[in-house]
């Protein structure tokens, strides 16, 4: 079935990236877009979709929709799901771009089934924010999870994974418990530890602006996220709370064991810096870069 009227609910850096995706790659798709009445000006001269309206449009905008994408902040998600219950087409896909799966997912599930309700979050970002630093090849070469739930419509899933590889990401799917998990230990625990590094910078007597002078490139990509936003970040953190502090737990461990290595077992310290350093090789430089899709010569 051809993707011919596409909603997406939020044009922040993620939804709007998304909006100017489709209508890269589905020319002939009308793409649409709501938010907040006082944004609703700005976007509709960015050229970020076809039509832009205000949020309080959506329930009738999606109820035309083949392809409806929650943008919204993620603690706002399961709501908006709620809203759609009995509104979308039965033909429609219904699918999100958050941080956190397990309540979303769980609200999808309850309003809407898994015959519509697809949970999505592609793995992409920036430290800038809004929809007017929407970029369409920001899925690029990036994974782009996808969380069936039961009684999941195959010939959807399928729609939506050819969706994702046609924007040029990579689409995997994820329980949205195992989805929780692996994206704490690879996204959220990297931003709290950057920030922290950073904290750690500015907390140092007498020499924090030099250290910050003679900082190299590691310092710099180690930190790069520590620029976010905290408003891209609170939702997240809050609904993914047990499962980051549990990460915490076992990140204090490993911290734990490697200044024991170091003040008492060289040998130690050997080991347990051969494993990461293998294990960081392995992967390898494919894994980041784009596989095809809107400018396959752009390695950024």
């Amino acid at each position: 079935m051809p993707l011919k009227r596409v909603c997406v609910a939020g044009l922040g850096l993620i939804g709007a990236s998304l909006a100017r995706a489709i209508k890269q790659v589905h020319p002939a798709a009308v793409v649409e877009g709501v938010d907040l009445p006082g944004e609703v000006a700005r976007l509709r001269h960015s050229g970020i979709a076809d039509r832009v309206e205000s949020l309080d449009r959506f329930p009738e905008m999606a109820a035309e929709a083949d392809l409806i994408v929650l943008a919204a902040p993620v603690q706002k998600i399961p709501d908006a799901v709620r809203t759609l219950a009995g509104v979308v087409k039965p033909s429609a896909i219904v699918t999100d771009v958050g941080g956190v799966k397990g309540p979303i997912c769980k609200a999808g599930a309850e309003a809407l089934g898994g015959g519509i309700f697809i949970g999505g979050h592609p793995m992409s970002g920036s430290e800038r924010a809004g929809g007017l630093a929407a970029d369409p090849l920001l899925f690029q070469g990036r994974s782009y999870i996808l969380c069936p739930l039961p009684g999941v419509d195959h010939g959807k899933l399928l729609r939506m994974v050819k969706l994702v590889e046609d924007i040029g990401g990579r689409p995997i799917t994820l329980d949205p418990a195992d989805h929780d998990r692996l994206v704490g230990l690879t996204s959220h625990l990297p931003q709290l530890i950057a920030t922290t590094i950073m904290h750690t910078i500015l907390n140092a007597p007498n020499d924090r602006d030099l250290a910050l002078k003679v900082a190299g490139r590691g310092f710099r990509d180690l930190t790069r996220v520590a620029a976010s936003d905290l408003s891209q970040w609170r939702g997240v953190l809050d609904q993914n709370r047990k499962t980051i502090n549990a990460i915490l737990d076992e990140f204090e461990a490993a911290l734990a064991q490697l200044r024991s290595a170091l003040n008492d077992s060289p040998e130690d310290l050997a080991e347990l810096w051969s494993a990461a350093a293998a294990a960081r090789r392995r992967m390898v430089d494919r894994e980041f870069k784009p596989v095809g899709g809107l400018r396959p010569s752009d390695e950024k």
